[in-house]
C-alpha cells in the first residue's frame, strides 16, 4: 500500500467496479504522471496519488509547500472525469456508500439505507469507508470505521 505523508490534503474517489490488473497499472501510471505535472498558479504542487485497495483513487497534496487552488482542483476533476470516461467508471456518484464486510469491498446506494437499517445497526462486521476525509492523518487512522462512528449512523 502507498503511504501518505503526514499533513497532506487529500481527495478520495470511490471506484464503482473492481479493476483488472491491467487497468490498475494504466490508471496508476496516469495518476502518477498527472500528479507530477499538477500545478497551481504556475507553481508545481507537491502531489501524489494512487489506487487504494483496488477501489479508491486517492490524490494528495502537501500544502505546506504550495496550496492547491480552485483551478488546480478543477484540473484534477477534469483528469479524473477523463479516466472515468475511458474506463467506464463512476467516480463522482456521492450516493454510493462503500463498505467492507469480511474481506469484500462493496457499496450501497444511499437510497437503500432505510431498507437496510436494522441489518446495518446490528451487524458489527460491517465497516464503512469515510469518503468525507480531507487530511492524510485521518486517512491513515479513520478511513474505515464501524457504523456507529460513521456519518451514516445518524440515518439509522
Amino acid at each position: 500500500m502507498e503511504k501518505l505523508k503526514s499533513g497532506q490534503r487529500i481527495w478520495i474517489y470511490f471506484i464503482d467496479k473492481i479493476l483488472t490488473d491491467s487497468e490498475i497499472e494504466v490508471i496508476g501510471n496516469r495518476i502518477k504522471t498527472f500528479c507530477a505535472s499538477w500545478f497551481s498558479h504556475g507553481k508545481p504542487l507537491n502531489a501524489d496519488g494512487f489506487i487504494f485497495e483496488n477501489r479508491f483513487i486517492v490524490l494528495a497534496v502537501n500544502e505546506d509547500v504550495f496550496e492547491a487552488s480552485g483551478c488546480s482542483i478543477d484540473k484534477s476533476t477534469i483528469f479524473l472525469k477523463e479516466i472515468a470516461k475511458e474506463f467506464q467508471l463512476d467516480l463522482f456518484n456521492k450516493m454510493l456508500i462503500p463498505f467492507k464486510e469480511a474481506d469484500n469491498i462493496m457499496f450501497m446506494n444511499f437510497a437503500s439505507v432505510e431498507e437496510n437499517k436494522e441489518k446495518l445497526k446490528n451487524n458489527g462486521n460491517v465497516l464503512f469507508y469515510d469518503m468525507t476525509l480531507t487530511h492524510s492523518d485521518d486517512f491513515e487512522n479513520s478511513f474505515l470505521k464501524p457504523v456507529k462512528q460513521h456519518w451514516i449512523n445518524r440515518f439509522l
